[in-house]
């Protein structure tokens, strides 16, 4: 990994568009880590959080492992948390929604 400059954190537990996207971001020099719940995603942004460039999430992504998919509760704690988080690093990292149109051709 270490010869990636980027490193996105992405929480989406979808794995076959994980792997897609991995190699095309691997191209540009981005490494991609995939979490598939925010719970674990926040406690790895905690413990390394001046490493991450940015963070990618799927909005039906579950909030807790085992849990289900729930999009408001979802946005609405990993938005928070990530705002908490950048505030008390002193640091802003950027977050974006990372999405599929499944029915378009």
């Amino acid at each position: 990994m270490n010869e990636y400059s980027i490193r996105v954190l992405l929480v989406d537990e979808n794995v076959l568009s994980f792997n897609k996207y991995r190699s095309i971001a691997e191209d540009s020099g981005i490494y991609l880590e995939r979490y598939t719940c925010w719970d674990d995603a926040k406690d790895a942004l905690y413990k390394d959080f001046d490493n991450w460039s940015a963070i990618v999430l799927e909005p039906h992504s579950k909030l807790h492992s085992g849990g289900y998919r729930n999009v408001k509760q979802f946005l609405v704690h990993a938005l928070s948390d990530i705002s908490a988080i950048s505030t008390k690093n002193n640091k802003i990292i950027f977050w974006y929604f990372f999405t599929i149109n499944k029915t378009a051709g």
